[in-house]
């Protein structure tokens, strides 16, 4: 099993690369797609999805954050993550989340998967340009997926 964690600093387009990430997918033949909005702020766009990919069990979790300063009844990001990767019957073969830098979401994910099966990623910023750098961003986490299966890594 696989962990590829979006490392980022808040409101850096973590979400938004997960969706364009799943859209890549959608793309490229997953099958038996279930996704479901996390039921958090509406404004983030959090959501999960799980699916087949070239016969491998793929999860995305896009709930990064323990919770929001901008809203305080968001329900922990434990919560979300862990319930999510428990529910993978059977387990995934690689679960893609966000995390910011630091802080609670670093330790739960540590937490749930062990050091080796974890990849750290940042996804490309700039005060420019957002929908192409999350975009840039989608496609290398999906590559690195593709090469994962490719090379019998998962």
């Amino acid at each position: 099993m696989k962990a590829i964690v979006v490392k980022n600093n808040e409101d850096t387009g973590k979400t938004t690369t997960l969706i364009d990430l799943l859209s890549i997918f959608r793309l490229n033949g997953c099958t038996g797609l279930s996704q479901g909005d996390l039921g958090l702020d509406k404004s983030q766009h959090d959501f999960w999805a799980h699916f087949t990919y070239k016969g491998k069990k793929i999860g995305i979790v896009s709930a990064g954050d323990p919770k929001d300063s901008r809203k305080e009844t968001i329900p922990p990001q434990k919560d979300k993550l862990e319930d999510f990767y428990l529910r993978g019957k059977p387990p995934f073969d690689i679960i893609v989340c966000a995390s910011r830098t630091k802080g609670e979401p670093l330790s739960i994910i540590t937490t749930l998967f062990p050091s080796d099966s974890i990849v750290w990623f940042s996804n490309f910023t700039s005060k420019q340009n957002h929908s192409i750098l999350n975009n840039c961003s989608a496609k290398a986490i999906f590559d690195l997926v593709d090469r994962f299966i490719a090379n019998g890594i998962v």
